[in-house]
């Protein structure tokens, strides 16, 4: 299940909001290309792991919906951003890519497979070496050097990074007593990377703040905006309604998981970094307010509601 939200879940959203919000741009009379629709799909795909984990911290859900909606966050990153590399190589005009031919496809399938594969591998090696280290700074820096060396091998390889980087704390997270780190290691890193997490995503929003001072906006690049949220809720469920209905829980119960990872879906860093790479062209203004939009909706009202909102959803029926 966790397979099918990170991946089949992301493309579906992506095409569905980058056609809808294609048409919708058609309709108000402003002229995208439809392949930066598919851009914008991208970036607001994927959800965000940091805001989602925080707030499941506060409520009270189910173990097997929890492990869907923070796995799904942590992989659907990753597939994200190959969407987004691919759309953005066909925009600047790549020409290995060949629609009917099946090079996309297999572009993504290399990009998703090795970045797995060189995560897995990494976090072997850095394992291996941190369970023959005592002393906390030099686990510290195996750590930092696992990440930062996967990721920049992973582009150098034309890998997924974001993949390779979860595959290889996956590999590190192995309860095996013979594979993975001890519960010393353990606590000192996640001390360290927390922080760091949280820094990270405060200079991030920060940086958002910045960008929209910098921005000129048009009355008529907030039409859109008319659009953009309630479609960016509307393709969430339906791009999660498709992996839910292979499920074997009854239709009531699938209803409401559908609910749940619709209002869960919260975008959030991955979205924004994305959105601030954007190159210069006469749409990058118009797809940054819509990101925003999305955004701060998303985290903002998704955010605020989802106590009350998963109490009705589970009322008669006690959470985990």
């Amino acid at each position: 299940m966790i397979l099918l939200l990170a991946t089949a879940s992301v493309i579906i959203s992506t095409l569905c909001f980058g056609a809808g919000m294609w048409l919708a741009f058609s309709v108000i009379g402003m002229t995208l290309p439809f392949i930066w629709c598919i851009l914008l799909g991208a970036i607001l795909a994927p959800t965000d792991a940091v805001v989602v984990e925080s707030l499941l911290k506060q409520v009270g859900l189910p173990d097997n919906l929890r492990a869907a909606i923070v796995g799904e966050s942590l992989f659907n990153d990753g597939v994200g951003v190959v969407l987004f590399l691919l759309a953005l190589g066909i925009i600047q005009g790549e020409t290995t890519y060949e629609f009917g031919h099946g090079q996309l496809l297999i572009a993504f399938a290399r990009e998703i497979g090795g970045g797995a594969a060189l995560g897995i591998g990494a976090g072997w090696l850095a394992a291996h070496l941190m369970r023959r280290v005592h002393d906390d700074g030099l686990l510290l820096l195996i750590s930092l050097a696992l990440v930062l060396g996967s990721y920049r091998i992973a582009n150098v390889l034309e890998l997924s990074g974001p993949i390779a980087v979860v595959s290889a704390g996956l590999c590190m997270a192995s309860p095996s007593p013979r594979f993975g780190m001890t519960a010393k290691t353990r606590t000192v890193l996640a001390s360290f990377w927390t922080l760091l997490d949280q820094l990270m995503n405060t200079m991030l929003f920060l940086l958002v703040g910045l960008q929209i001072l910098g921005l000129v906006i048009q009355p008529a690049e907030l039409i859109p905006l008319a659009f953009a949220v309630p479609l960016a809720v509307i393709t969430r469920a339906i791009s999660v309604a498709v992996p839910i209905a292979f499920a074997r829980d009854g239709f009531r119960d699938k209803t409401r998981n559908v609910a749940v990872l619709t209002w869960a879906g919260l975008r959030g860093g991955i979205s924004i970094a994305l959105a601030l790479t954007l190159p210069a062209s006469p749409w990058r203004n118009d797809l940054l307010v819509v990101t925003y939009a999305v955004v701060v909706f998303t985290i903002v009202v998704q955010g605020l509601t989802m106590p009350a909102f998963l109490r009705a959803a589970y009322r008669g029926k006690e959470a985990a």
